[in-house]
């Protein structure tokens, strides 16, 4: 790679990273939000083949590529146990043929009693208990392996901050039992931003064209 090409590539890599983060903040943007974060996960993620390949270190995209994965099943799979579950009740209600009557109208399936809890009513609060708990726990090893893409970017380039923004990232998620986690994360894609941003120049010597 010719020493324009490398400035050039490492001039694309702070755009795609940079730009990407800015995108993934305005996530928190009504409606269109999610659009915006998709858009910039993407960024990103170009940002981070790039780098991998002008590090020539595999293991920064490879990592990358596992956190967004896992990130992804952890979106999906919460909401799909949820619904199922919603469903389950819903079926369960209504094969029930025991009405009750509540101030004066009869409602087939909900309850048994006023004081009974309705069928499956118990297993959809566990089912929404497992979701959060799955959505935790791949959300905390999404972040884990985004930490070690993170690391392996700071000691290419000399730049702390990736090193800072991928344990914050870590941290975040495992505080996002208590919601403040969010906070965290949200500061996580900040650095992240401005690490990107203060890429330099040159972290690592191009090679020489023959």
């Amino acid at each position: 790679m010719s020493v324009t090409n490398y400035e050039a590539e490492i001039g694309s890599i702070r755009a795609f990273g940079g730009v990407g983060s800015i995108l993934m903040i305005l996530v928190i943007t009504p409606t269109v939000g999610w659009i915006l974060g998709i858009v910039g996960l993407v960024f990103l993620l170009i940002a981070l083949r790039k780098l991998s390949d002008v590090a020539k270190d595999e293991s920064i995209f490879r990592n990358a590529l596992i956190a967004v994965i896992l990130g992804v099943v952890a979106v999906v799979i919460a909401p799909l146990v949820i619904l199922s579950a919603f469903f389950g009740l819903f079926s369960t209600a209504m094969r029930s043929q025991e009405p009750i009557a509540i101030t004066g109208t009869s409602i087939p399936g909900i309850l048994q009693t006023q004081t009974t809890i309705p069928p499956g009513f118990l297993g959809l609060l566990a089912s929404i208990a497992i979701a959060l708990i799955a959505f935790w726990v791949f959300l905390i090893a999404s972040s884990y392996f985004l930490y070690k893409s993170y690391k392996s970017v700071s000691l290419q380039t000399g730049v702390g901050l990736f090193s800072t923004a991928g344990l914050l990232y870590l941290v975040g998620s495992i505080l996002t039992i208590v919601l403040v986690g969010l906070v965290v994360i949200l500061v996580a894609i900040v650095l992240q931003a401005v690490a990107f941003f203060s890429l330099p120049g040159s972290f690592k010597k191009p090679e020489t064209p023959v």
